[in-house]
C-alpha cells in the first residue's frame, strides 16, 4: 500500500487527515482512528511526505490558529504525536518525538534543537523544531559544525518579527 493510497482509504475510511508540523492530524470517529495508527506508524514517514506534497510550499498559513488557540485549549484534529511515535520507530522518529513534546511543553519556547554527536561517527545531527514554522533534522559534517553560528542563526530568524 503506498502513502496515497494510505490516505485515500483514511479518507474513505471517514477520517480527516492533514500534516500538523512533524505529525499527522486525524479527526473521525475514534475507532477508525484506532483501526489505522498502526499503519500510520508504519508509513509515518510516506505519509508525512504524501501530506507535504498535497499541501504544496504555499500551504503554510502564518496567521492560522496554533492547537492550543481554540477557546477550550483542545484541538480536535490532532492526533496525540505520542500515539504515532510509540511502538517500533526508528531513532529519528524517537528524537523528532522528543523536541516536538518539549516545544508543546513549554508554551514560552519559541524553538527546541537537539544535538547527537554519537550517532553518526562523520557527522552531527540535529533535531529541530520552531514553534509553528517547521520541524526536522539536519545532518551536518562534524568538520563543518559550528554550535555558536549555528545558535546565533536560529537566535537571528526566530525572533518575534521574523517569524510573523
Amino acid at each position: 500500500m503506498t502513502p496515497a493510497d494510505i490516505l485515500d482509504a483514511l479518507r474513505a475510511d471517514g477520517l480527516v487527515v492533514e500534516l500538523d508540523g512533524a505529525s499527522i492530524a486525524l479527526d473521525g470517529p475514534s475507532n477508525s482512528i484506532a483501526r489505522w495508527l498502526p499503519t500510520l506508524r508504519e508509513h509515518k514517514v510516506g505519509v508525512l511526505a504524501a501530506l507535504a506534497a498535497e499541501s504544496g510550499p504555499l500551504a503554510a498559513n502564518p496567521d492560522a490558529a496554533e492547537p492550543g488557540d481554540q477557546p477550550d485549549g483542545a484541538n480536535p484534529m490532532e492526533a496525540d504525536f505520542d500515539s504515532l511515535t510509540t511502538g517500533s520507530t526508528s531513532p529519528a522518529d524517537t528524537r523528532m518525538a522528543r523536541v516536538i513534546n518539549q516545544l508543546r511543553g513549554d508554551p514560552s519556547l519559541r524553538y527546541v534543537i537537539e544535538a547527537h554527536d554519537d550517532v553518526v561517527l562523520e557527522s552531527v545531527i540535529l533535531s529541530l523544531e520552531i514553534r509553528g514554522k517547521a520541524a526536522c533534522e539536519l545532518r551536518i559534517p562534524r568538520s563543518r559544525y559550528d554550535a555558536f553560528a549555528l545558535m546565533e542563526l536560529i537566535e537571528k530568524h526566530t525572533m518575534r518579527e521574523t517569524l510573523q
